[in-house]
């Protein structure tokens, strides 16, 4: 009798259960693209994206933290880069540079927008 369970990442799964969990990390070839105006968690961002902070989940006290960094709603903020291995990312906002683990970047949804044109000079 042939088992239909598959041993992945140390314990055994369904393959019938195709959904991945919530919390999973998406590689960037299966990132889907946002409508939009969508808002999307932070951590999402690739390095160079620009974006309007729409909201920080303030619950935790990480999220308050956020919130006393100057992650508040309407904000302009830019993803500088990626640390080699994927985290932590760097982020500039309110004219100072800080680096957030992805975990703590994905409690603050933002609004994705075009770079803001060069000045002339």
């Amino acid at each position: 009798m042939k088992s239909n369970f598959v041993f992945k990442s140390g314990r055994l799964s369904d393959p019938s259960d195709a959904a991945p969990s919530p919390g999973a990390a998406m590689s960037q070839r299966e990132a889907i693209a946002p409508p939009p105006g969508a808002a999307v968690p932070l951590a999402n961002l690739a390095p160079g994206a620009h974006a309007i902070i729409q909201s920080v989940d303030s619950s935790t006290p990480i999220g308050r933290r956020l919130e006393d960094l100057g992650f508040l709603p309407r904000t302009p903020i830019h993803v500088l880069r990626r640390a080699p291995l994927g985290d932590p990312v760097a982020y500039e906002l309110r004219g100072y540079r800080l680096c957030l683990r992805r975990v703590d970047a994905a409690r603050v949804l933002v609004v994705p927008t075009d770079p803001a044109p060069p000045a002339a000079s």
